[in-house]
């Protein structure tokens, strides 16, 4: 994803391949992304109002911002963060 992907209730995305890109995610309740694998460049940005929950059944990459307004929760076999993970709950 290079663009912008937007929802203004809850967001729910479920890959079986990975999902990658610069562009942006956004919603302004919960947030849920799966995928094989998460690749996340300089310029990407997930962000939810609510709760976020990222799986990467492999290896999640974030260079980017990925933030919650509540609990941000990221599982991965294999997680490397060079950009931002917040949230304004539990992380």
């Amino acid at each position: 994803n290079d663009g912008l992907l937007a929802s203004d209730g809850s967001f729910r995305l479920e890959l079986s391949g990975g999902y990658r890109g610069n562009g942006r995610a956004t919603s302004l309740g919960d947030f849920a992304l799966n995928a094989a694998s998460l690749d996340l460049g300089n310029a990407a940005s997930l962000a939810g109002g609510a709760n976020v929950t990222l799986g990467a059944g492999n290896l999640l990459v974030n260079r980017g911002r990925i933030t919650a307004a509540g609990d941000l929760v990221a599982s991965a076999a294999s997680l490397n963060n060079y950009g931002t993970l917040g949230g304004g709950g539990n992380l």
